[in-house]
């Protein structure tokens, strides 16, 4: 819900929603708390070394109870269909991550 208000004010400061269009998230965190923002880009192969890399920063924002956001691949093809329709994430879209969790199942 924020990162909506958060876009709606940002597109304000910039003029319209059409100079804000494709951004990442990361300019207005910075823009509007003054804060250093990163970006970190994944693959979701989880046997690429990236992908243990960002669960790492996201478990450690976590932790530090950091403002984290993240956004899903502007893709067409088929992973962007097989995505929205197995797993509700639209592509091309803005999330806030409101946790992080580590669950162990089994032993």
């Amino acid at each position: 819900m924020w990162v909506l208000i958060l876009e709606k004010v940002w597109a304000k400061l910039h003029g319209s929603y059409c100079r804000i269009d494709g951004g990442l998230t990361k300019e207005p965190l910075h823009d509007l708390t003054g804060a250093p923002a990163r970006t970190f880009f994944t693959s979701s192969d989880p046997h690429n070394p990236k992908f243990d890399d960002v669960w790492f920063r996201i478990k450690y924002g976590e932790i530090k109870n950091h403002i984290m956001t993240c956004g899903s691949i502007d893709d067409d093809n088929e992973l962007g269909a097989h995505m929205e329709k197995e797993h509700g994430i639209a592509p091309g879209h803005a999330y806030s991550l409101l946790a992080a969790i580590e669950v162990k199942i089994g032993n």
